[in-house]
């Protein structure tokens, strides 16, 4: 089994080749380039660097959301042309999943937090028992101070490009009890995206390019502006 898997949903941009059950290659990227420039250019790369062909992919796996709109469809739009043109099945799983399933293994609570803009994160609350997780709340789009509210004073462990922006909020307001993860392991990885949908791909169970779509989790910031200057009216009529 050879898995390509990509992610653009964030501020950084994440390539991996998957094979004999382990992850071969994987490459991150915080440039400041746009993600239509430089996902192929990685995906290139990562294969290079493997001597792996891409005709022998059998299966792409892609983010597919929440996060950055333009980021989302870049990545699906790359994904389902590789599944297209290659003929073989795709499998999405959630951002704020691939991100939790980064700080495995680790007993307590997950939480990433994605930067959504309007003050307000894109997150979801996991457990985690070591190797496994299970999610507890969410996924949804909340203020930071309501989300602080919803966590209350247990310990958890944050993730995600939401730090960037909010760690220090976070600190201040729960000291001890936040643990921050560092490093790549901050940011979506498409090692670990491979790694959840491997089993899947195993199984038989990928799906046909014609079935993904993004997970937004909530309307475009066009969509809500539009709306706040129509009231009472429906951009769908």
């Amino acid at each position: 089994m050879y898995i390509l898997a990509l992610d653009t949903s964030s501020i950084t941009g994440s390539v991996a080749i998957w094979a004999d059950g382990q992850v071969k290659a994987e490459i991150s990227l915080n440039t400041g380039l746009t993600h239509s420039e430089q996902v192929m250019p990685m995906v290139d790369r990562a294969l290079g660097l493997t001597g792996i062909d891409i005709g022998v992919i059998n299966a792409i796996a892609v983010t597919s959301g929440p996060g950055s709109f333009t980021g989302l469809r870049i990545g699906l739009a790359t994904a389902k042309a590789l599944a297209q043109g290659l003929d073989v099945p795709i499998a999405t799983k959630t951002s704020l999943e691939v991100l939790a399933s980064g700080q495995l293994p680790h007993v307590g609570y997950i939480c990433p937090i994605l930067n959504a803009r309007r003050k307000e994160v894109y997150t979801a609350i996991y457990q985690a028992e070591g190797d496994r997780m299970t999610r507890v709340a969410g996924p949804q789009a909340i203020s930071l101070v309501a989300l602080l509210e919803e966590i209350g004073e247990v310990q958890v462990l944050f993730c995600g490009d939401g730090l960037d922006a909010y760690g220090e909020i976070i600190q201040a307001a729960m000291g001890n009890q936040a643990l921050f993860a560092s490093g790549l392991n901050r940011y979506v990885r498409a090692g670990a995206l491979a790694d959840l949908l491997a089993p899947v791909f195993i199984a038989g169970q990928g799906q046909n390019y014609l079935d993904i779509e993004p997970f937004y989790l909530r309307q475009s910031e066009a969509v809500l502006n539009w709306e706040k200057s129509h009231p009472g009216e429906s951009l769908y009529d």
